[in-house]
């Protein structure tokens, strides 16, 4: 089984809090042994997850793996840390960005109201 989006990015962030795997199993409604192959797939064994620096997600404080894979530039020109779940979010939101990135929202005549 292939797991989702959502499924490895909760994987990640409670591989790296120190969940058991029995709960990451229960948590994203999977069998053991497929926790066992994804954490070997995405190289986030217990060993290697409790090796791993992380810091804190800038957005949940969730332990993030601290690389810059991780690192976003925010429209404030700061770069911070997320997690995998405040990534997908991130990018979720970004997916209704349909101003061409200025940040400036534009008003048709049609959307305009007379009171």
């Amino acid at each position: 089984m292939n797991l989702t989006a959502k499924q490895t990015a909760d994987l990640k962030v409670m591989a790296l809090e120190g969940a058991k795997n029995a709960n990451i199993a229960l948590a994203l409604g999977i069998s053991l042994e497929e926790v066992h192959a994804a954490r070997s797939r995405l190289g986030f064994t217990r060993e290697k997850a409790a090796g791993m620096s992380t810091v804190k997600c800038s957005c949940c404080g969730s332990p993030v793996q601290n690389d810059i894979e991780n690192l976003y530039n925010f429209p404030d020109n700061i770069d911070r840390y997320l997690c995998e779940r405040c990534k997908l979010t991130v990018d979720y939101v970004n997916s209704f960005d349909d101003d061409g990135g200025n940040g400036e929202e534009t008003e048709d005549e049609d959307d305009v109201q007379d009171y």
